[in-house]
C-alpha cells in the first residue's frame, strides 16, 4: 500500500469510520460528495477500500477453492 498505514492512523484528519460487520456488510460513512473530503481523508478511504477489495478476493478464492473440492467430492 505504499507505506501508507490503515490501522494506525497517521494523517492529520480524522480517519472515515467503517461501520462494524463482517466483510461483505462493511460500508464507509463517507458523503455522498467526494470533494468535501480532505487530502487525508481521501488516502485513507483509498486505503481502506483497496484493503476491503483484496478481503474480498481472499473470500472469494477461498470460496472457489471450496466449491472446487465439494464438485470433486460429489463427482466420485
Amino acid at each position: 500500500m505504499n507505506g501508507t498505514e490503515v490501522s494506525g492512523w497517521v494523517f492529520d484528519d480524522a480517519p472515515i469510520p467503517l461501520s462494524s460487520g463482517s466483510w461483505h456488510t462493511r460500508q464507509m460513512n463517507a458523503p455522498s460528495d467526494l470533494s468535501q473530503l480532505s487530502p487525508d481523508q481521501l488516502r485513507h478511504l483509498a486505503a481502506a477500500l483497496m484493503s476491503q477489495v483484496e478481503q474480498q478476493g481472499q473470500a472469494l478464492e477461498q470460496s472457489q477453492k471450496t466449491l472446487r473440492h465439494t464438485e470433486q467430492v460429489n463427482q466420485n
